[in-house]
């Protein structure tokens, strides 16, 4: 496998992926005192993973006769959730019914009673992981794009914590009428006292203050009052009204804060690190983190996986450099009855990279009311919205929020909000759901900040609904 396919498998996010539930294999049905049991589906074709040809093996005992074994050929309809890993299949026609035992008479005595367990309105539920894994996968690799694999920042730690991860500079806006304002762009809900000078962070348990963002936080038990006073406002009570008033002492584990304003990491352990042998292989797992982290006997390297790519180093405190193309083989050879098996999907050459690629390939389908999908954007601007140009293109995008927002000619505007197009006159609406999406904006580089947006399509359907697509 090209390396570069694992650009896409950030679907996965380096994590421990779980499979989608379904009822297992085999099936068994019962019909007329006739006993059916189905076994796991063979894809032959499912070329765009709306239309899939299959064949099942099965084992019929008609009643009171003798059990025969045939093969099923079926043709049906898909719909796949990507969300929840599952794929729906309805109106399954047989296209065919084989039994290599019997004389074409017995034969198709044998092919109405299979028939009988068909109807018309029989869905199927198929876990996605299932259905790729015996899929034939194309000889040729999906496009792929240039992408920079410089390491996050890689950060450390044996106690509690947690990384307080902002996307660019600190973008802040009013949070109510007083002179609090909130970090909108921070992945922690963080307040701002323009009287104080300090902010303010909710880890979960007890509030945390500090006079900068990269400095040192310090347990507090006393709030600003315009702060608590949110706790009374309705765009505010969800978050605060458990957290306010604020508890009297910290608790045992008060977490520390890690900032980073660019792409980083937490590697969280639970005292010392420990790693465990992996039998087999010349490879421990960190077992005290639920992290995949890694260490080679072989290289004398750490390995971590993050978004779908590798890192190595000789140290858990860094410097950490790109190492897929570099991985020792011993990770594809990692036993399926291990728990470190779930990084097969991210490693080079193995069967479960190959079904990740495939799994990305699937697009996520969404169809909205077009009124009532515009009605719920609300875009954020830290000040007024400011623009920056596109670089190759002549399209400008919006830097001081934390959504999509797209400029064409100073005179409309696309924001893409949870993979819908919406558009508008003005940068801050109102807005409406886009109908379509002018080809301009699928020039967008890879080197832009809002590229991903390239991956979402959208079309009108016949009755007026508004189907979104996109690719991870």
């Amino acid at each position: 496998m090209n390396k570069n396919v694992f650009v896409v498998l950030t679907i996965l996010a380096g994590s421990f992926h779980a499979v989608a539930q379904d009822p297992g294999w085999p099936r068994l049905l019962t019909s007329n005192g006739n006993k059916l049991i189905f076994y796991m589906p063979q894809v032959e074709e499912w070329p765009n993973y709306e239309q899939i040809s299959f064949r099942m093996a099965f084992s019929l005992n008609p009643y009171q006769g003798k059990e025969v074994l045939g093969v099923v050929y079926i043709h049906a309809r898909t719909d796949v959730n990507t969300i929840d890993h599952n794929v729906k299949i309805y109106d399954m026609v047989m296209s065919k019914v084989h039994f290599p035992s019997l004389d074409s008479i017995n034969a198709a005595a044998m092919t109405k009673t299979v028939r009988s367990f068909l109807e018309k309105n029989k869905v199927v539920n198929i876990s996605l992981d299932r259905v790729v894994a015996c899929t034939p996968k194309k000889e040729s690799t999906p496009k792929t794009v240039a992408v920079k694999n410089d390491p996050p920042v890689i950060f450390v730690n044996n106690s509690s914590a947690i990384l307080l991860q902002i996307v660019g500079k600190p973008a802040l806006a009013a949070a109510g009428k007083g002179n609090i304002q909130y970090v909108f762009n921070a992945n922690w809900p963080v307040f701002f006292d323009k009287s104080g000078e300090k902010f303010y962070l909710y880890d979960n348990q007890e509030w945390q203050e500090t006079s900068s963002l990269s400095g040192a936080w310090a347990f507090t038990s006393k709030l600003p009052k315009e702060l608590t006073s949110l706790a009374k406002d309705s765009n505010w009570k969800s978050l605060l009204v458990k957290s306010i008033p604020p508890p009297g002492k910290a608790s045992k584990d008060l977490p520390k804060i890690f900032y980073s304003e660019s792409p980083a990491e937490l590697i969280q352990f639970e005292g010392k690190p420990i790693f465990s042998t992996i039998k087999g292989v010349q490879l421990k797992l960190a077992s005290n983190t639920d992290k995949p982290v890694f260490y080679s006997d072989s290289t004398l390297l750490y390995y971590y996986l993050t978004s779908g790519r590798w890192f190595s180093s000789p140290s858990l405190n860094g410097p950490w450099t790109f190492a897929t193309p570099y991985l020792p083989g011993e990770f594809a050879k990692i036993p399926l009855s291990s728990r470190a098996s779930a990084v097969l999907s991210s490693v080079p050459g193995t069967d479960e990279a190959a079904d990740a690629v495939m799994i990305a390939q699937i697009p996520t389908k969404s169809v909205v009311d077009p009124k009532t999908a515009a009605a719920k954007v609300n875009i954020v601007y830290s000040g007024e919205p400011k623009f920056s140009p596109i670089e190759g293109t002549s399209l400008f995008y919006a830097v001081n929020t934390s959504d999509k927002i797209i400029m064409i000619d100073a005179k409309q505007y696309y924001a893409c909000v949870q993979g819908i197009w919406f558009w508008s006159n003005t940068p801050s609406g109102p807005w409406q759901t886009a109908t379509s999406v002018p080809a301009v904006v699928y020039t967008i580089p890879p080197s832009s900040p809002v590229y991903n947006v390239t991956y979402v399509t959208q079309v009108t359907t016949s009755n007026g609904t508004v189907e979104s697509s996109y690719t991870s």
